[in-house]
């Protein structure tokens, strides 16, 4: 009976373990950048964790979003949007909530 009991607990830790790394320990960046024309395609946009230094990036798709999915909770992040012709942009002090997207909406100019 002992033996029984000392196989299930083990089973019940185990089995916790997986539900434990299972939960969402991250956030996501998402917008659009566009100008006077509308949406813009393309566009490289970088978010770097300030404190560590790590740089995520992607482009923008056909219609001018983008996502950064997978981020670190915490901040600050700065984000870096740049495009041949348009003029480069840069934002400070963006923090992220565990499980919330944060949604920017940024506006370019023309060089």
């Amino acid at each position: 009976m002992v033996k029984f009991k000392n196989v299930m607990l083990l089973i019940m830790v185990v089995l916790l373990s997986f539900v434990a790394k299972a939960q969402e320990t991250t956030s996501e960046i998402q917008g659009l950048i566009s100008n006077a024309d509308g949406p813009i395609p393309f566009v490289t946009v970088i978010a770097t964790h300030q404190p560590t230094g790590t740089k995520y990036g992607t482009t923008t798709r056909e219609d001018g979003r983008y996502n950064l999915p997978n981020l670190k909770i915490g901040g600050p992040y700065s984000i870096d949007v740049s495009f041949v012709g348009l003029k480069p942009e840069h934002r400070d002090g963006i923090t992220l909530f565990w499980d919330k997207h944060l949604n920017r909406i940024l506006n370019s100019q023309m060089m």
